[in-house]
């Protein structure tokens, strides 16, 4: 569930996504990841003297985005073929199933080189990519928009002007009106290792971006962070600031409000942080600590009372390491987080735990699927209804899910949706899976293929419950690189991502509708 952020600055993962989506990215993206979602980001040990800044994640995420709409939104109803009745044209009466969603033709976005693009989408369907680019030396941060009136990009804008400075990692969010959130990484002098404070700006559906402005209350070197959001226009911000776990939130509106500490400092080193909101704006965040051992921690917000809960443990085996978490909320307020877990003989297999409202507390974690292979970094959608979905790989080649049924508050059965999903010496510097649900329950995966050079989808169809066929979405593109997902409401989705372009890494996208 991760994102490489910038070549030069240390990670910070972000994305102001629709609720009930997943990012474990949707990021997510419940993302988006990644994700899209989607996540989080390896980190650059050039930017931070903290050595465990080597334990930056992997790119998760994604996030992936979530989202409350109709998911009929797509679905072309038609008119009655007898025009000679009485009747008229009835725009019902031969409507068929909904249409599910296609991929359209890729485009390049004509800002190259880029690297680490970030995508968010509204309710509408206008989106926007944030991505890092080399300007005269120094790295900067950039955002194109997509207008669904225009069906266009539109001429990339700089966010942040200071040239003299170092500036990546960026992420983006959309709410359900148009308003969109970037936030990155910039360092305090013009210096790579002058150490690095987090930054923001905001545009509405119809203005420009501000100016760009500081969001953490204290100076203390960010490492890693994700943003998470709901439709409504409340976003959080959760990163590692040396070895603490801090939280801001943002208010369309309002703007930031003060640096919440949810971890103060201790021994343990802090990785992988996550948030998930629904649209009331409650939210959950966890990360993982390590202090000898990986452990899943977790904070609870409230929109009500405007307070965090004091931080708690998801794990419950001290002798196996626990990483990579993602989380999902439900709109009445119940949360599930995912990770991965070694057994006693190294085998990671996939782990939940649930917030269960009735009860107010965590139910215990509980293993999510017993298969003998190896399960790597799952990542989780939720949609509409509180129903999700989670995903992983098997040993580096098989892609599998399980779904959460809200009803019965369980799971079910693990199934394996493809084979020949790319290895791991393919997943070098960005997410393996990105997920996404919209409102009605229909989810997204993509994986790479095993060729390297492609990427693929798979989809569950709510209204038949069941798994569609895998079909190619990027075939023979040569070196794919980071890349993020985000989808809406009504299932309307935006991938971007960056591949070799000879001379460079070249930003491309591609929409699903």
């Amino acid at each position: 569930m991760s994102r490489t952020r910038g070549r030069l600055l240390p990670v910070l993962a972000a994305s102001f996504a629709m609720s009930g989506v997943g990012a474990c990215g949707g990021d997510d993206t419940t993302t988006t990841d990644d994700g899209g979602v989607d996540g989080t980001h390896d980190a650059d040990t050039a930017f931070d003297a903290d050595a465990e800044v080597d334990e930056g994640p992997d790119a998760d995420a994604d996030e992936g985005a979530d989202a409350d709409a109709d998911a009929d939104a797509d679905v072309d109803e038609g008119t009655d073929a007898d025009a000679d009745t009485d009747e008229g044209a009835d725009a019902d009466a031969d409507a068929g199933p909904p249409v599910p969603p296609s991929w359209g033709t890729p485009v390049p976005l004509g800002a190259d080189p880029a690297t680490d693009p970030q995508a968010a989408i509204d309710d509408a369907g206008n989106a926007t990519v944030v991505f890092e680019r080399d300007s005269g030396g120094f790295e900067s941060v950039w955002a194109l928009r997509y207008e669904v009136s225009s069906s266009a990009f539109g001429a990339s804008v700089l966010l942040e002007t200071d040239d003299t400075r170092y500036a990546a990692s960026p992420d983006v969010g959309m709410d359900g009106a148009g308003t969109a959130v970037a936030i990155w990484a910039m360092t305090r002098t013009g210096s790579p290792t002058s150490g690095t404070d987090l930054y923001a700006s905001e545009r509405p559906a119809a203005g420009a971006w501000t100016s760009p402005a500081g969001i953490e209350a204290e100076s203390s070197n960010t490492l890693y962070g994700f943003l998470g959001a709901g439709r409504g226009g409340s976003a959080i911000a959760v990163w590692v600031g040396g070895r603490h776990v801090s939280a801001a939130r943002f208010v369309v509106g309002d703007g930031w409000q003060t640096e919440v500490v949810l971890r103060p400092a201790g021994t343990a080193s802090v990785v992988y942080p996550r948030v998930a909101l629904n649209d009331a704006g409650d939210a959950v965040a966890v990360w993982t600590e390590n202090d000898g051992g990986r452990t899943i921690w977790s904070s609870r917000f409230s929109a009500a009372g405007g307070t965090w809960t004091a931080a708690e443990r998801l794990d419950t085996i001290d002798t196996a390491d626990a990483q990579y978490p993602r989380p999902a909320l439900a709109a009445d307020g119940t949360a599930l987080v995912v990770w991965e877990q070694d057994d006693a003989a190294g085998r990671a297999s996939v782990w939940a735990n649930r917030f269960d409202v009735t009860g107010g507390a965590w139910v215990g974690a509980a293993v999510v699927e017993s298969e003998t292979r190896h399960a790597d970094r799952p990542v989780l959608a939720m949609d509409g209804t509180g129903n999700a979905t989670c995903a992983w790989v098997h040993d580096l080649s098989r892609l599998w899910a399980v779904r959460w049924d809200a009803g019965t508050r369980s799971w079910g059965a693990p199934a394996e949706l493809a084979t020949g999903v790319a290895s791991s010496s393919d997943f070098t510097d960005h997410d393996r899976l990105n997920i996404a649900s919209d409102s009605a329950g229909n989810v997204t995966v993509l994986f790479e293929t095993g060729t390297g050079d492609g990427l693929a989808s798979v989809r569950f169809d709510a209204a038949s419950a069941a798994w569609t066929t895998p079909v190619a979405v990027l075939v023979g593109r040569g070196d794919l690189r980071t890349r993020s997902f985000a989808m809406n409401a009504a299932g309307v989705a935006l991938l971007a991502w960056t591949e070799d372009g000879g001379s460079g890494s070249r930003l491309w996208a591609v929409r699903l509708e």
